[in-house]
């Protein structure tokens, strides 16, 4: 009887030891809260508009991050299309596809106050090992990282800081998030050809159109929004110290743009273009480049000229100030003349005209350029 009683006295004990864990984690549960956010898909930018292209606005990975109080990384995890969270316990994403809205919520978050950084299309290589903001923040990346393929795509990125999360409840970002490109679009819209007929055109049977590249812009950025200092592309217009053309392979293919036929213009026509080409934002001139440009390269009497529209300029030309970040600057050319053999060389004046349209990717100012 003594030893059915010992049990039985171990038994009670026991059970009243795992109730009293039961209500430890019951507390605990109640303690915590989640966190709910809805990122702006269809390219998740500040360009949700129809100038946009698909591979502009493709999301193929978003790296989520949530930090408490501002260090310490509590969360991480890489979402994907149609995918599925590593533990449903403490996140669930609906990602449908590259395009649309992505939503998620992270549980089981201790009370306290969050940072958030989401970061998409860069390759996992680049971000392992980094667990703190200011890792991730300096984690450089090239115009590399970007491509005109849509499963590629962009690198983006955005920031929510100071989000409080409460104990038992579940706390919602307010309104989207929106990423944001790191890149610039730089598009060459139409080219217009007024060459007079005569003598000295006197083979002239239209323009042709053979292509477009940007040229000392910048190269390389970091996650952080810091350019990193003097690096340019395509300086002076050349690759390997020999003038690019449409058909060069240059360092980073995003720069350049080489139509599959080229694009004939007849004399007082005008043909729509819409070719784009990027580059990082460039708001100074990079050492050991000259002034960023948009190089137009373009064949009369069958020789191939280069015209170049400075994209940094100041008096007595009209005030250019560079490209930023997450903008298109859509450029109209007229064309008048023969234009210069060397890509960095400013063609004389009444030579060629352009327009310069600048935009968010949705709208913006305009300004004229005549040379």
């Amino acid at each position: 009887m003594k030893k059915f009683g010992y049990i039985f006295m171990v038994m009670a004990a026991l059970c009243g030891f795992l109730t009293a864990c039961n209500e430890v984690q019951a507390v605990k549960e109640a303690e915590q809260g989640a966190l709910t956010l809805t990122i702006l898909g269809d390219a998740a930018t500040k360009a949700p508009n129809t100038e946009a292209q698909a591979y502009e606005k493709a999301v193929n990975s978003l790296d989520l991050y949530v930090f408490e109080g501002g260090s310490t990384l509590y969360f991480h995890e890489r979402l994907v299309p149609n995918g599925t969270p590593s533990d449903a316990t403490r996140l669930e994403y609906t990602f449908n596809g590259t395009s649309g809205a992505i939503t998620a919520t992270v549980k089981k978050l201790p009370a306290a106050t969050y940072t958030l950084l989401l970061v998409a299309n860069v390759p996992t290589s680049l971000l392992n090992g980094l667990s703190t903001i200011s890792a991730i923040d300096g984690a450089a990346i090239t115009l590399g990282n970007c491509s005109t393929t849509a499963s590629s795509g962009f690198v983006m990125y955005a920031k929510k800081e100071s989000i409080t999360v409460a104990g038992g409840q579940t706390t919602t970002v307010p309104g989207e998030i929106q990423l944001e490109r790191f890149a610039s679009r730089v598009r060459l819209v139409s080219v217009k050809n007024t060459i007079p007929s005569s003598a000295a055109y006197s083979n002239n049977n239209g323009l042709t159109v053979n292509g477009v590249f940007l040229s000392n812009v910048a190269s390389a950025w970091t996650l952080g929004a810091a350019a990193v200092a003097s690096t340019a592309t395509n300086i002076a217009g050349k690759q390997n110290n020999n003038n690019i053309t449409p058909s060069t392979s240059v360092t980073y293919p995003v720069t350049l743009y080489k139509p599959g036929t080229d694009a004939a213009v007849a004399q007082g026509a005008t043909s729509q273009l819409g070719w784009n080409v990027y580059g990082f934002p460039t708001t100074a001139i990079l050492s050991g480049a000259t002034a960023p440009k948009l190089v137009v390269c373009a064949t009369v009497n069958g020789t191939m000229y280069y015209y170049p529209v400075f994209l940094i300029q100041s008096s007595p030309y009209e005030a250019r100030s560079g490209i930023e970040r997450n903008k298109s600057y859509d450029i109209a050319v007229e064309i008048s003349g023969t234009g210069s053999t060397d890509p960095d060389t400013r063609v004389e004046r009444g030579a060629i005209s352009a327009t310069v349209t600048v935009k968010d990717w949705v709208a913006g100012a305009e300004y004229t350029e005549q040379i």
